[in-house]
């Protein structure tokens, strides 16, 4: 099976994602066709690379420390973890105090972004 999607790691195409258990967790790995090759006593094996690309659900170590923020760190193929960060660090920002210096760099922040957003959206 060929998958014209790229590989988030590498920028490569790679060919399907493989999972790996370990223990209680899956992982994630982009596994990249590379062609055959001859092993030394005469037969054709499929060569293959693989790219790590995090755990299925969440990194849970990681997740541990930034618990104070409300952030629950995905692996890289979730298409959605950018919302759910946005969604955490804005219920973040909205339940605790800050300085006003801080309050207006953040809003600075959140209009650029928002513009960005915006002109993409246009296409």
């Amino acid at each position: 099976m060929v998958s014209n999607e790229v590989c988030p790691r590498c920028g490569l195409p790679f060919s399907y994602i493989k999972r790996k258990r370990v223990g209680r967790k899956v992982y994630l790995y982009a596994v990249h066709y590379l062609g055959y090759a001859k092993t030394p006593n005469g037969r054709i094996k499929k060569k293959t690379r693989e790219c790590y690309l995090g755990p299925e659900e969440s990194y849970d170590y990681v997740t541990v420390m930034h618990e104070k923020e409300g952030l629950v760190l995905k692996g890289v193929i979730d298409s959605d973890r950018a919302l759910a960060y946005l969604d955490a660090l804005i219920d973040y920002i909205s339940n605790v105090s800050l300085d006003r210096n801080l309050a207006l760099n953040l809003a600075v922040k959140f209009d650029s972004l928002s513009k960005k957003l915006r002109e993409h959206a246009k296409g």
